[in-house]
């Protein structure tokens, strides 16, 4: 064979081959899908090795992802790979969740079988709300109808579906759920008197849905109970649901029977929370400085802040966090209040945060983990990436956890894939690796799920 043509043919065949091989390394790149699920099989194999205590929610988060993404298969190889009841029965809850969530119910309910009657009534009792919200009525009141032995589950189900209903126009069924919610409340009233704290939430909702003479009669029925049974810690209860339901006033006149102590504290602050959603902070405040415990104080002070920045009053939220005299409390609430400005892409959230890490990093000041935890989240969202880390090095693998799946979900999410398995790949820690590659991979789920649905509109 001529020279000329051997070398001809030799680039020919090179070519093919250099072609085929391109061909394949194109082929073994996976999607952006694939990848999620090959981040959350990493994650999964790392649950045994988490803490026993933080297991069963890990095992329920990356169960459920999985099998949100379609890996079924993979979802119940490590549910089922779990010794501890408790933690394999959360993995298979959040897993039938996801299959109802595709129209699988009856694989729901078969893998619902496997778990205790508790864990399972808690999954029928989510999943009939999400039928509710759907309108799917029939199986919302069958899944109900699932749930033993936990009569507040079983409310807490029915109420939803008998709102749904009323939303719907089926006023008839809705007062038809509304009395067998009324019945469980009664029968679990009769064997244990504490339980008569179920008529709260059917007070809730029927005045929700305007039944306002009804609610008036299940509170004055509750407030008779109570009272005769001189129950404190239900007088405090009944309080909060009055504040909750607008009625600041009726609230301060079951406080003020209240002597001093826990029940009226709680009652004091939650009502001064009220107060505050409706514009009244002078009165807020004044309401919790009535309480009778420094921490306690601090806690319904914080709760105040957020408010006051959720409505965009920054300077009404910095007077809350002033009054607050610890300065590690201190520190906690302008995170939170940064946290809060953020979502709202309030540049005042840059100087709150500087506030709170100055705060935070006092002298003699001890101030828990989860606060830098937040800083460090809020530096992400903010922009600044290189003092989040500084952040994170600083924390414990414990600590670290839940702000990693809120940093890397945030960066996957919006495009920065590489930070984020940086941030996992840096991570030798199993709990916090975990969440990491679990934060990854629902970054880019939710990338994928957000391209979607523009390319429909």
């Amino acid at each position: 064979m001529p020279i000329q043509q051997s070398r001809r043919l030799f680039w020919v065949v090179f070519g093919i081959v250099g072609c085929v091989r391109a061909t394949l390394v194109q082929a073994q790149e996976p999607s952006p899908k694939q990848e999620a699920i090959n981040l959350l099989r990493q994650a999964s194999e790392l649950v045994s090795q988490i803490p026993e205590a933080q297991r069963m929610s890990a095992a329920a988060n990356i169960g459920g992802r999985l099998a949100a993404a379609g890996d079924f298969s993979g979802a119940l190889a490590m549910a089922r790979s779990l010794t501890r009841p408790e933690d394999r029965g959360a993995a298979l809850g959040s897993i039938a969740y996801s299959l109802d969530y595709q129209g699988r119910i009856e694989e729901a309910l078969q893998l619902l079988s496997e778990v205790s009657s508790e864990q399972a009534g808690t999954s029928y009792s989510i999943l009939a709300k999400s039928h509710a919200d759907k309108k799917d009525f029939g199986v919302a009141l069958q899944l109900a109808h699932l749930i033993q032995y936990q009569p507040a589950r079983r409310e807490e189900a029915l109420l939803a579906i008998a709102k749904s209903q009323w939303e719907a126009g089926k006023r008839d069924a809705a007062l038809s759920t509304m009395q067998e919610a009324l019945e469980v409340a009664e029968q679990a009233r009769e064997k244990e008197p504490q339980m008569s704290i179920l008529l709260l939430g059917i007070a809730r909702t029927q005045k929700e849905i305007r039944l306002s003479s009804e609610a008036q009669a299940t509170l004055t029925e509750y407030s008779e109970f109570v009272r005769e049974r001189k129950d404190e810690g239900g007088l405090s209860c009944l309080a909060v649901t009055l504040a909750d339901m607008g009625d600041i006033r009726g609230a301060m006149e079951i406080i003020g029977e209240l002597p001093e102590g826990s029940n009226r504290d709680s009652a004091l602050g939650f009502t001064a929370t009220n107060m505050a959603k409706v514009g009244d902070l002078r009165e807020a405040l004044e309401t919790v400085s009535q309480v009778s415990t420094q921490n306690t104080r601090d806690i319904f002070l914080r709760t105040i802040a957020a408010q006051e920045g959720r409505d965009g009053h920054a300077l009404s939220a910095l007077e809350s966090v002033q009054v607050v005299p610890s300065i590690a409390d201190r520190a906690d609430a302008l995170a939170t209040l940064a946290a809060e400005q953020a979502d709202k892409s309030d540049p005042a959230a840059r100087e709150t945060i500087e506030l709170a890490w100055e705060m935070a990093n006092q002298p003699g000041v001890d101030v828990p983990e989860p606060v830098f935890g937040y800083i460090a989240i809020i530096r992400v969202q903010l922009g600044d990436m290189t003092e989040a880390r500084k952040v994170l090095q600083r924390l414990s693998a414990d600590g670290r956890t839940w702000p990693l799946w809120n940093i890397t979900t945030s960066l996957a999410e919006s495009g920065d894939k590489a930070g984020a398995l940086s941030l996992a790949n840096e991570e030798a820690e199993a709990q916090p690796k975990a969440y990491a590659l679990l934060g990854t991979a629902t970054g880019i789920l939710h990338s994928l799920k957000t391209e979607k649905e523009t390319k429909k509109q």
